[in-house]
């Protein structure tokens, strides 16, 4: 697993390798004053140095990560397939996929179906409010509003609002 950042990459390893029950990843951490270069040949180093398997799948979050198969073709024996947009979930999906002795094509056509679950949250609590109104039009209801606040001992936790009666009609509950 490859990330930006001090530490990205390391805590999604940390938890896959975790809930997956056996080590399966390795982490490279790359702080965004790092050159590319640099990580470039740190992998490469660690493929030389450790990896005696034909077959890696590499995860990577994003930008000159995602093109980092371009600087490691040149290896030799070894199949690279490499995955975008990293997250927990999916290092633990494609992890256990790799358990499960699936060869690198499959892992990688499997994961295409993954979708970006969205979802937005509105704020569907409204604010407590007084609504002031007159028939003789905005500048009797602002003066009423300011009647009533100055008539308080304390201040309240409401909003006070000053509306024209006309506009109230015409919009009713959208206002």
């Amino acid at each position: 697993i490859i990330c930006h950042g001090f530490s990205t990459a390391s805590s999604i390893a940390s938890a896959s390798n975790r809930l997956l029950g056996r080590h399966v990843y390795e982490a490279i951490d790359m702080p965004l004053d790092t050159d590319f270069n640099l990580i470039t040949n740190k992998v490469k180093q660690y493929l030389k140095r450790v990896c005696i398997c034909h077959d890696i799948v590499m995860l990577v979050d994003m930008g000159s990560l995602e093109h980092i198969g371009d600087q490691l073709k040149n290896i030799p024996n070894m199949n690279i397939g490499i995955i975008n947009h990293v997250s927990t979930y999916l290092a633990v999906d494609v992890g256990s996929k790799i358990c499960q002795g699936l060869d690198i094509e499959s892992i990688l056509k499997s994961e295409k179906n993954i979708k970006l679950n969205t979802k937005i949250i509105t704020n569907q609590k409204k604010e407590d409010a007084i609504v002031f109104t007159s028939e003789s039009g905005i500048d009797t209801a602002e003066k009423m509003s300011e009647l009533f606040l100055s008539s308080l001992p304390k201040a309240i936790p409401i909003k006070i609002v000053p509306c024209d009666y006309v506009r109230l009609l015409q919009n009713s509950d959208k206002d």
